[in-house]
């Protein structure tokens, strides 16, 4: 079966090692596991009455590019599990905003829009710096769009409409997304 997970540090007190054979294992890189982490928040956050990400988010079978088969997710190279897209708009997927999006580092889409979700954005969402396409519409989604949103300089397009937000949206993340739009 060989071993599964993140190689321990620990490896680098065993001194008298002299060899160690690691064929048939496959390692998760840090920016895999990462992403796993991401994607397992959003399945274990959000109720997904049409059982889509039960049935194709499984996290059974791990090998490179495995991630990038699920359902809503795209990678930028598909040999690899590094996650570019989520969208899973209008799957009815109800409960809080995944908190966990904020690990999928390299995300550039992220489109939750159509469904029942709820809770304010996570401010560390300002964290997914490639992220381009941030598209929430027609949720349930409550409280202030916060200014951590404005570090993402990427951002082309921002979609919040049909919400139960409050306050306006930061002047800083107005500007980023024009001057990238014009510029």
């Amino acid at each position: 079966m060989g071993l599964r997970g993140q190689f321990p540090r620990a490896i680098e007190n065993c001194t008298s090692l002299t060899g160690l054979d690691l064929s048939n294992t496959f390692i998760l890189s840090h920016d895999t596991q990462s992403d796993i982490n991401c994607l397992k928040s959003i399945r274990d956050s959000l109720e997904d009455p049409l059982n889509l990400l039960k049935t194709s988010w499984t996290f059974n079978n791990l090998a490179e590019g495995s991630i990038c088969n699920y359902v809503g997710v795209t990678c930028l190279n598909p040999a690899e599990n590094r996650v570019c897209g989520i969208v899973l708009a209008n799957m009815g997927l109800k409960g809080e905003f995944p908190k966990g999006i904020e690990d999928c580092r390299e995300l550039v889409n992220l489109d939750l829009s159509g469904n029942e979700i709820s809770e304010s954005i996570p401010s560390g969402i300002g964290n997914c710096s490639y992220l381009e396409v941030l598209k929430l519409d027609n949720n349930k989604l409550t409280g202030q769009i916060s200014q951590q949103l404005s570090q993402l300089k990427n951002l082309r397009i921002f979609s919040v409409a049909n919400n139960l937000l409050s306050g306006p949206v930061p002047l800083m993340m107005i500007l980023n997304i024009l001057e990238i739009n014009n510029g």
